[in-house]
């Protein structure tokens, strides 16, 4: 009987042993398995944050391509735009110069046709009236005449020497109006500022005070000198 209750004992530490052995299997098995999942979720997290960051990446790249686009598309635009302008600016240039000449042309024309017309009276009035001839007296009374005239309008500019003085040539009509864009520096003062100040002054002070008949012509081109220091 002890030797049967051994052996029964023998079997029963033995069963439990297997089983515990079993068991220890079992939960190795889990524990490995369990591993296993962690694994395999580790490997899904970090391939979907991969995709995410894939996707990230191309909408970026296609919202800097966009703008990149739309940038271009607005530099175009401009582009175009100051084309379209700078082609505006240049017709209205070239339609001011075509205006300008035209006014010119009309005024040559029509200073012409007043030169014709006063040579023809002069003409006809030589025919009906005996010739006089003119003395210097006259010639130097309508000469301080204008020099006078134009005084009234010119304004010294500042800083200027009181020594200078500039010859201009002016073309006149029989009224004594100055003809437009004829007067010009033929003698400088070499002061560039007080020359363009008696330009100015011919031209505020038309018209000039000029004599009638045959006297005229010796003004119809007239050589002014204009003297700061007589001022």
């Amino acid at each position: 009987q002890a030797e049967e209750m051994r052996q029964a004992e023998e079997m029963r530490q033995a069963e439990e042993m297997r089983q515990a052995e079993e068991m220890r299997q079992a939960e190795e098995a889990a524990r490995l398995a369990e591993e296993e999942r962690l694994k395999e979720d580790e490997a899904r997290r970090q391939a979907e944050e991969r995709r995410q960051a894939e996707l990230e990446a191309r909408r970026r790249a296609e919202e800097k391509r966009l703008a990149e686009e739309a940038a271009r598309r607005q530099a175009e635009e401009q582009r175009l735009a100051e084309d379209a302008a700078r082609r505006q600016a240049e017709e209205r240039r070239q339609a001011e110069e075509q205006r300008q000449a035209e006014a010119q042309r009309q005024a040559e024309e029509v200073a012409q046709q007043a030169r014709e017309e006063e040579l023809a009276a002069a003409l006809a009035m030589e025919e009906s009236e005996p010739a006089t001839e003119s003395t210097p007296s006259d010639i130097q009374y309508y000469a301080a005449a204008i020099d006078g005239r134009i005084r009234q309008f010119w304004l010294r500019p500042a800083g200027s020497r009181r020594d200078l003085s500039c010859t201009v040539e002016v073309q006149l009509m029989p009224s004594g109006d100055v003809v437009p864009n004829s007067v010009r520096v033929v003698k400088g003062s070499g002061d560039p500022g007080y020359d363009r100040s008696v330009i100015a002054a011919v031209y505020k002070a038309s018209p000039l005070p000029v004599p009638s008949g045959r006297l005229f012509e010796r003004f119809r081109d007239a050589h002014l000198v204009f003297r700061a220091e007589n001022r």
